[in-house]
């Protein structure tokens, strides 16, 4: 097994993994690296807040490397050999697709489509004629898991994971953290990873990864106490996930978004209280409340019930009734949104708890259908 140098300044997933399966030596970007016999060099720069900037002696030592034919392999460096960053690319709506190019990865085939999360990737300014990628990324892709991509658009697409030359391999995006930030699906980042891993080792290594971040488990209802099992720990989540403002007082916050940063695998939440994700919660806790008699959930709601009518709604005038979307979109009105912040409250009336917003609510479905035209635009 080859002697592993790797070069970063914090803790990763992809260390970890070198830690238990390889034969490594670790030093950060400012220790000198004194003589010695190394089969291979990585550095790792994806758990970094901007990508790693190499020092003049790191510099020279990879290039010392590279002259020797040693396995390289940099991740998410600003300037590595020949080349250097030159721009950035937004990866909110672009998936990687799998090109089958010198990396040995069972059961990953051409065309499958890999999703690096909110990732950062680096455009290189000046590619090579022998550099090939192995993933590239795609805008828009309308596929769930495979698709068709020639050898022209791999070519001359944005490369995430890249061959310089034949020793040496590039992951233009923050690879680091790939198991806490749940990159997908985990079973291809896993074989991919093994491949890198093992290019570097010089040999094929089976690594044992930790426990998924999350799992799904299927829950079936067979009874009633199964549901009421399942509606109690919905509950629980509203409760624990700090999404409500003082206990309902001051509505709910939208939660979790789609958004998992590639770096340090923190799932983002928006802050912004909305008047249908407040009802709609409102409308959860109090069927807790009829079905399990929670008088907690009971009071959370009604408070949740009060927030939304008494802030978000305009009472008098020519938008009398219009329900405002957000705090942080005061001004709009979605119809579809309306309908999520009066439904559960209408569901409730229907089932015998008394919610006392049955004027507002109708002057909320007045002020739609005086917004709306005949052809249902509005």
């Amino acid at each position: 097994m080859n002697n592993i140098l790797v070069i970063t300044d914090s803790e990763s997933d992809f260390l970890s993994l070198m830690s238990k399966h390889c034969k490594i030596t670790v030093k950060s970007t400012s220790e000198p690296i004194a003589d010695g016999k190394y089969d291979a060099l990585c550095i790792l720069g994806g758990a970094e807040v901007s990508a790693l900037s190499m020092s003049a002696p790191l510099h020279n030592f990879a290039e010392k490397m590279h002259s020797e034919g040693k396995p390289i392999f940099f991740e998410f460096v600003g300037a590595l050999l020949l080349t250097r960053k030159s721009g950035n690319l937004n990866t909110a709506r672009q998936r990687m697709v799998y090109r089958r190019e010198g990396l040995e990865c069972e059961y990953i085939n051409d065309g499958d489509l890999f999703d690096g999360q909110d990732n950062d990737c680096i455009r290189y300014g000046n590619l090579f004629e022998n550099s090939r990628p192995i993933l590239t990324y795609k805008e828009h892709v309308c596929a769930h898991s495979n698709i068709e991509m020639s050898e022209e658009e791999h070519k001359n697409g944005t490369y995430a994971l890249w061959w310089y030359d034949d020793k040496t391999l590039v992951s233009s995006i923050r690879l680091s953290n790939f198991h806490r930030a749940r990159f997908a699906p985990r079973k291809r980042w896993q074989t991919l990873v093994s491949g890198i891993i093992s290019f570097l080792a010089g040999e094929k290594i089976d690594l044992e990864f930790d426990t998924p971040a999350y799992t799904y488990n299927e829950c079936k209802v067979t009874s009633a106490k199964d549901a009421d099992e399942i509606i109690k720990r919905a509950v629980e989540w509203i409760e624990k996930s700090e999404t409500l403002n003082n206990c309902g007082k001051g509505g709910a916050k939208e939660g979790f978004s789609n958004r998992i940063l590639a770096r340090t695998g923190e799932h983002s939440r928006n802050k912004n209280v909305r008047a249908d994700c407040t009802n709609e919660i409102a409308g959860a806790l109090m069927f807790n409340a009829l079905i399990n008699g929670c008088e907690k959930s009971k009071n959370i709601a009604e408070e949740l019930f009060k927030f939304t009518f008494d802030n978000f709604q305009i009472k008098s005038g020519e938008h009398k009734g219009m329900l405002r979307w957000s705090e942080s979109g005061w001004y709009d009105c979605y119809q579809d949104d309306v309908a999520r912040a009066v439904i559960p409250a209408l569901l409730c009336q229907f089932f015998g708890m008394e919610v006392p917003y049955l004027e507002e609510i109708k002057d909320a479905l007045d002020y739609l259908v005086a917004t709306t035209t005949q052809d249902g635009v509005r």
